[in-house]
């Protein structure tokens, strides 16, 4: 019984999970685009910018996310039931 428990435990827990790498390439895109409006940058060079950037930002958030789940739960499974 305690088996099911947690694997549905860890269903739910997967299927929570915060998109932290696409808000950060969403975010980043953003601030990018509005320094290059204040910059007065040609829109081609802005969305070039922003692409790229909101590409690598995002995928840097979600390589160190996912990084940090598995040494967390690497953790966890070496630590005793309480």
């Amino acid at each position: 019984m305690k088996a099911k428990r947690r694997t549905r435990r860890e269903m739910l827990r997967s299927k929570k999970t915060f998109p932290a790498g696409m808000f950060a390439a969403l975010l980043t895109a953003a601030c990018v685009t509005l320094v290059g409006v204040y910059l007065v940058l040609e829109p081609f060079v802005i969305l070039v910018r922003a692409f790229f950037s909101a590409i690598v930002i995002g995928s840097l958030v979600s390589l160190g996310v996912s990084i940090v789940r598995l040494a967390d739960s690497e953790y966890k499974k070496r630590q005793p039931e309480r």
